[in-house]
């Protein structure tokens, strides 16, 4: 049983590189790309982790939310990415491919820690590399393969650190305590929905070692928090108001989003809707992704069910369980994009239901390979779709060739962050200035309006803020004119309308 599960291990990382390079090459640019580039370049330029691009009093990732000192430094959380990311351009340059490509090789290191995950919980190589094919050409993990935000970074760390202490436990129980929390440390560092890895490192080491832990093993394990606390001290301690004021606007942001920290039910619930099911996917091929989730259900259900699976599954079950419920603790603003961080646990469950069923009767194996096709179709065609689409070529940069061919050297521009690929990351050139000049008076030449900023911002307004709404409005219709108009963007420009 050597050559199927080195073809299906193979075939998982070929799919995931081929998926993920074309996704690299067509996704459309957003703000958080264009965001955390900034913050890279610099501390690349000037040695500063500030997004200088972003206005302190209206950004357009937390609107009409001040984050003072945000054009200087960057406090929301450790900026771990970002300074990996400034020596990553200055050994290969910048761009936007470069900033993805990034993002790529940690989903191999990711992919690659999951097979580990899978070879030792469930002791079955056929298991392991279908667990490996299943994540390889799983949407929502491609898409952050893909993608300049930090979640496969943080998703690498943290499944490398699961691997580390499967690897090492046995033999090395000192190491596999050192290098894992070591690896759940950087991980939180880089972003705060790391804390799902530590609480399942922390399930994993209390089932299958609490006999062998002594209370030097939690000195040990310690370390790497102690040097964590001390450094991100030293970081914060140069300008603790504009921490503060910085990490407790992203605290209210998420907890406001839902009312309660935990968030509601039908939060969580909406999460997974705008993914598998969201509103321009519910007519015609579209809606069959709908099935992925159900499909996952599935074999969760199906591992249940079976006495035998879930004597032998427990530990993994229990691992999905606290990646679910932690993901929806830690981010009660129920995000779409943080489902990366349980849909590997999801592709591992039902990797050991499909496992088990083709080892059993012959009308089960056919109905393991069936699902099994059906679910590859479904996330190979989703990506390919995505692909197809390409609204970077298609879209973006025949927006932004046609706002260049109008600039002049003197031209100013308010747009969300993710135009900096094209126009610099030049804060006297584009400002992100989501509520164009209410709170800081400035006036830009041109603004662009992004659907999925801009345009959301506004829409939020009209609903909570209608004062925003109003000036927001008044301003385009009496101060600029549009120029540009297209299914995802507009451009006004600045000049009195006849």
């Amino acid at each position: 049983m050597v050559w199927p599960s080195r073809l299906l291990r193979s075939l998982g990382i070929v799919l995931l590189i081929l998926l993920g390079a074309a996704r690299v090459y067509t996704k459309r640019p957003w703000v958080d790309e264009g965001w955390f580039a900034a913050s890279a370049i610099n501390i690349l330029q000037n040695h500063h982790t500030g997004i200088q691009v972003a206005d302190p009093l209206e950004n357009a990732v937390l609107v009409d939310q001040p984050l003072p000192g945000i054009d200087q430094h960057f406090y929301a959380w450790m900026p771990m990415q970002e300074l990996l990311m400034a020596g990553w351009y200055w050994l290969f340059g910048f761009s936007i491919f470069v900033m993805r490509a990034n993002a790529l090789l940690w989903g191999l290191i990711a992919l690659l820690a999951w097979w580990r995950v899978a070879r030792f919980l469930s002791g079955d190589h056929i298991c392991a590399a279908l667990a490996t094919l299943l994540i390889g050409t799983d949407y929502v993990f491609i898409n952050a393969a893909s993608d300049g935000r930090m979640d496969m970074m943080c998703l690498a760390l943290w499944a490398a650190a699961l691997a580390v202490y499967l690897e090492l436990r046995a033999s090395r129980l000192n190491a596999a305590i050192l290098l894992s929390q070591s690896l759940v440390v950087v991980s939180c560092l880089t972003h705060p929905i790391g804390a799902v890895g530590f609480v399942c490192l922390l399930v994993l080491a209390l089932n299958l070692d609490l006999k062998r832990l002594r209370p030097f093993h939690l000195g040990l394990a310690a370390l790497p928090y102690l040097v964590a606390v001390l450094t991100v001290a030293a970081y914060v301690g140069s300008d603790f108001g504009a921490f503060w004021d910085q990490f407790s606007v992203g605290i209210r942001k998420r907890v406001g989003s839902s009312g309660t920290f935990l968030g509601s039910e039908a939060g969580e619930i909406g999460r997974y809707i705008g993914v598998y099911f969201p509103p321009y996917a519910r007519h015609g091929v579209g809606a069959l992704r709908l099935a992925v989730p159900l499909i996952f259900v599935g074999g969760i259900l199906f591992v249940l069910t079976s006495a035998t699976l879930r004597r032998t599954t427990k530990l993994l079950v229990l691992l999905t369980a606290v990646a679910a419920i932690g993901l929806c603790v830690i981010d009660p603003g129920k995000l779409p994009y943080y489902l990366v961080d349980v849909t590997p646990l999801y592709c591992l469950v039902l990797a050991t239901s499909l496992a088990s069923c083709f080892r059993d009767s012959p009308t089960r194996c056919w109905a393991a390979l069936v699902v099994c096709a059906v679910f590859l179709v479904l996330q190979i065609s989703w990506n390919v779709g995505a692909v197809t689409r390409d609204p970077l070529h298609k879209s973006f940069l025949p927006m932004t060739n046609f706002l260049q061919k109008r600039l002049t050297p003197d031209s100013t521009v308010t747009a969300s962050p993710e135009l900096c690929f094209v126009l610099g990351f030049d804060p006297k050139r584009l400002r992100d200035n989501a509520l164009l000049g209410y709170a800081s008076g400035r006036h830009a030449s041109f603004i662009v309006i992004s659907q999925n900023a801009y345009g959301t911002a506004f829409e939020g307004f009209r609903k909570n803020r209608p004062e925003l709404a109003a000036y927001v409005y008044f301003i385009l219709n009496t101060r600029y004119e549009r120029i540009y108009h297209s299914d995802f963007y507009e451009i006004y420009r600045q000049g009195i309308r006849p």
